[in-house]
């Protein structure tokens, strides 16, 4: 008997709360809905997490969604209208849905989901300095930006990612750690840098352009302008002589007496000329390029991040670059 009356008390008690929980429920949302239409967007996330504290389901997740993505929370906009789709609870409309949908494919472009892979499996993983807050699928969702991820263990070497998100992107975060003795005693942090719109670049430490090369590369090129500021000289003197025996070789006077040379003259000029320009676009080209190869090789980036091309023209010399 008094076990019937206890359950009889408690039902009663639950069926007296219900009423009131639903009206503080529609009061909620109806603020939260006025706020929303008046942009008032901090207000209405508010207004829409309290009432989902009191009656969690779908469509207050969509409102949580809708009022995030006017904040620009795109990831608490892309997870709460995943949550919405999924929920049961007061289910949303077939136009809801839909309207869920589109939201969600624009969320998608500002955020990335990343699988986390350390190995081993149980080693600490943290982004940004912080512990992550995974999905319940597992995943992890990023906003558009830099992040470093870092995975420690015990015995084992901290493995450092620089992550660049651009937004889309879906894949596996692979962190593997390596064994502090199978590193020589211990060394620095293993460091590692992913674009996935750009793919894996090289880590610090491993084989690169060598600073030499550059060095070389842009000691011949300025080698090459120097003989090119020689060859000038010459040309000019050429010039100047080719000029001075046409000037002799007047009307008037005996043809060819004062410039037996003249063929001879203008070939130098054409030779000096073409040893000028030759040697100053291999000059241009060949510093330009030492520079490039100083530059990539002291960084983690690939080879192919940085990239010049030069060409001779018209009066100069052309060239466009990639970094």
């Amino acid at each position: 008997m008094g076990l019937a009356a206890a359950l009889l008390l408690t039902t009663a008690h639950a069926a007296a709360q219900q009423p009131a929980q639903e009206a503080r429920y529609r009061q909620l949302i109806d603020e939260a809905v006025a706020d929303f239409s008046e942009g008032r967007w901090q207000e209405a996330l508010g207004n829409f997490r309290a009432a989902h504290e009191v009656i969690p389901n779908a469509r207050t997740l969509r409102g949580i969604g809708m009022a995030s993505f006017e904040l620009r929370l795109y990831v608490d906009a892309r997870r709460a209208l995943e949550q919405a789709l999924a929920d049961q609870r007061r289910a949303l409309t077939p136009e809801q849905r839909a309207e869920v949908d589109r939201l969600l494919a624009s969320t998608r472009r500002f955020t990335a989901r990343f699988r986390l892979r350390p190995s081993p499996p149980d080693a600490q993983v943290t982004v940004g300095g912080a512990a992550p807050t995974l999905e319940s699928d597992g995943s992890l969702l990023l906003e558009i930006g830099n992040y470093e991820v870092v995975a420690s263990m015990v015995g084992y070497r901290t493995a450092r990612r620089q992550v660049v998100v651009r937004g889309g992107e879906d894949e596996e975060l692979l962190m593997p750690l390596e064994l502090e003795s199978a590193s020589g005693g211990g060394g620095g942090d293993i460091e590692d840098v992913l674009d996935p719109n750009r793919g894996r670049r090289r880590r610090p430490g491993e084989e690169g352009g060598s600073p030499a090369l550059g060095i070389a590369v842009t000691a011949t090129g300025g080698a090459l302008l120097v003989g090119s500021l020689v060859t000038g000289i010459i040309l000019v003197r050429n010039l100047g002589e080719l000029e001075d025996c046409r000037e002799a070789d007047m009307p008037g006077m005996p043809s060819g007496e004062f410039c037996m040379n003249e063929t001879a003259l203008e070939r130098n000029r054409d030779l000096t000329a073409g040893l000028t320009i030759g040697l100053g676009v291999g000059g241009l080209i060949g510093v330009t390029t030492g520079i490039v190869l100083v530059v990539t090789s002291g960084s983690s980036g690939d080879a192919e991040d940085a990239s010049i091309r030069c060409a001779p023209g018209l009066g100069g010399v052309s060239c466009a670059g990639r970094f």
